[in-house]
């Protein structure tokens, strides 16, 4: 079973593209520059597993541009508490965020 987690969710950009979406739709450059250090091949990549596992969805502006913008779906935002127990678990560790 964590196996299957690790896979849905794992890997080195999952929850942070997941996490910066808990504050609200974005486009793919907002993205891009809120997730440091991410590629945008690996930004492309990561999406389209987030769209195809339905934890994101990606829909027009309303402007009728060519412009997208990506936002959690109900199962992304399920994330939230998930996410919010990891942070507070390593938050209340600080030695071990300080070790290599």
């Amino acid at each position: 079973m964590l196996n299957l987690i690790v896979k849905k969710v794992g890997g080195k950009w999952k929850m942070l593209i997941i996490a910066t979406l808990l504050n609200g739709e974005m486009r793919f450059n907002e993205l891009r520059r809120s997730v440091r250090n991410i590629t945008q091949r690996s930004l492309v990549i990561q999406l389209n597993e987030l769209l195809n596992q339905q934890l994101i969805e990606k829909r027009p502006v309303e402007d009728g541009s060519d412009i997208y913008v990506y936002a959690l779906t109900e199962l992304g935002k399920s994330l939230q508490d998930v996410i919010n127990s990891m942070l507070g678990w390593i938050k209340s560790r600080t030695s071990f965020v300080h070790t290599k």
